[in-house]
């Protein structure tokens, strides 16, 4: 049997370092939806969406890490078992708890891909199916490794419940990459779109940067959870620690994506310039002091462009905040029978 001491240490160490990174964007991100000045800004489905996610996610990352404090206490301060023997107990109830709260992080993680792909798409199903049908075999694939490991002798092999891990993994990432690379095209699609048709004189700025967000975060779940894959795989022990230091990782991507996109600097809030287009109408496109100018875009493009973002109808990484300024001339579109995006 495999010696996971040094593991199961590193590990801790390692979530406990990122947990405490975790806790701090986490409460910038909170912050970043109650101190909102939008007033209903929560009323979006998707920002609900998300806010409960990260909600979710921060109890199970608490949890998770919890678990792992309270084994490394049993396994060398309780008499009754040495630590060798208790971290070779694969059917011990707080591992399989661990293990349970981690496939339910990547759950929620990839259930909140898919929702901004059904947005960022205008909530196409067709595009949406292939991404709903993997997580929900991950769902499958997690219940089974759970069961598999609370029904397993006390010192089985760690390494042999390879089909569910090999199914967890494999839809975990094959969701995340199908997800990014879908809402990546869409925006930059878009993009290119208004861009060739000059509808901003800003509109050089603000896509590559909502891409880079979304590809950044997925790439570090990703690598995160691909090399703990490879690590399976390869029987190394250093797979327990980076599952562990994983958790923590999960919760980080998404609120990392929440806070990025409103931190300033990264995407400033409040642009001189805004331009609001709907679906195949023409209509002022550009609100400026002196002159308003007309556009008409194809059916499917729903945008808002702002000085430094481009945002899908409904599809926001988080919803911007609204000046006083555009408050009113909402209103005064309203009055004409224009409604903004």
């Amino acid at each position: 049997m495999p010696n996971l001491i040094p593991a199961m240490l590193l590990g801790a160490v390692l979530e406990t370092l990122l947990f405490g990174a975790y806790l701090v964007v986490f409460a910038t991100s909170c912050l970043t939806f109650f101190t909102s000045r939008r007033r209903g800004w929560l009323k979006g489905s998707l920002n609900k969406g998300i806010l409960t996610a990260d909600l979710a996610m921060f109890l199970s990352i608490n949890a998770h890490w919890a678990l792992g404090i309270a084994r490394l206490f049993e396994a060398f301060v309780d008499d009754r078992t040495t630590a060798l023997e208790y971290f070779q107990l694969i059917s011990e109830r707080k591992r399989v708890a661990k293990v349970a709260l981690y496939v339910f992080q990547c759950l929620i993680a990839d259930m909140i891909m898919v929702l901004r792909l059904y947005y960022v798409s205008s909530k196409s199903l067709t595009i949406c199916v292939l991404p709903i049908l993997m997580t929900s075999g991950l769902a499958v694939a997690g219940s089974g490794l759970v069961w598999q490991l609370a029904t397993a002798q006390p010192y089985r092999d760690p390494f042999t419940s390879g089909q569910w891990v090999w199914c967890c993994f494999t839809l975990t990432l094959a969701t995340t990459m199908y997800s990014t690379l879908v809402i990546a095209y869409k925006l930059w699609s878009s993009h290119k779109t208004l861009k060739n048709m000059n509808v901003n004189p800003f509109i050089d700025s603000p896509v590559p940067h909502v891409i880079q967000i979304i590809v950044e975060s997925a790439a570090l779940y990703s690598t995160c959870t691909f090399v703990s894959f490879v690590l399976f795989l390869a029987r190394s022990n250093a797979h327990f620690a980076v599952l562990d230091m994983t958790s923590p990782v999960v919760g980080l991507v998404l609120c990392l994506i929440v806070v990025r996109g409103r931190i300033p600097g990264h995407c400033p809030l409040y642009p001189p310039t805004e331009s609001v287009v709907t679906l195949g109408n023409t209509m002022p496109v550009s609100r400026d002091r002196d002159r308003d100018q007309t556009q008409t875009l194809p059916p499917n493009l729903v945008v808002k462009i702002d000085e430094t973002r481009i945002i899908h109808h409904d599809s926001t990484l988080v919803a911007p905040d609204k000046t006083e300024q555009e408050e009113d001339a909402e209103s005064t579109a309203e009055g004409h029978g224009v409604e903004a995006c």
